[in-house]
């Protein structure tokens, strides 16, 4: 396991030399935030996926209609992302 000294330099190693501040932050950002997520399936803190379409459904519950066994592509998102639609 690589200390957070090691992760850095490796980081830094692989971006292009024209990296802003902002660009490297983002990136150790975007690495502790796997790491986390790592760490909690690790130790048994995550969802099923029809478990996390089931909290979805009750999140978008008052903005739209849905049905939580029907599932279509977000087309207002450049990310793959499906949330569920009343069919």
């Amino acid at each position: 396991m690589q200390t957070a000294k090691q992760e850095v330099r490796e980081l830094l190693e692989h971006l292009p030399d024209d990296s802003t501040i902002e660009d490297i932050q983002y990136h150790l950002y975007v690495l502790e935030k796997i790491r986390r997520g790592q760490d909690d399936i690790r130790n048994g803190r995550h969802v099923t996926h029809e478990q996390a379409k089931e909290r979805l459904a009750k999140w978008l519950k008052p903005y739209i209609k849905i049905d939580a066994t029907h599932v279509a592509p977000c087309a207002t998102s450049s990310f793959p992302v499906s949330i569920p639609v009343h069919a």
